[in-house]
């Protein structure tokens, strides 16, 4: 699910929730990456240090 600590069901609720209550999350997303990056997302410190919040995209 991209998150750390939730289960899937619990990560479907908050998108529900967040789409029912008009949330902006784009306010709260840090980075967006290619699906093709995700192998070496990790290896940047400032992911872990800074809490950053990264979607990936599937669009190519």
């Amino acid at each position: 699910t991209g998150t750390t600590g939730a289960s899937l069901k619990q990560f479907r609720q908050t998108v529900k929730l967040s789409q029912y209550a008009g949330c902006n999350l784009k306010k709260i997303i840090t980075k967006k990456i290619g699906v093709e990056e995700l192998s070496t997302i990790f290896e940047n410190i400032s992911v872990f240090n800074n809490n950053m919040k990264i979607v990936v995209s599937l669009e190519r």
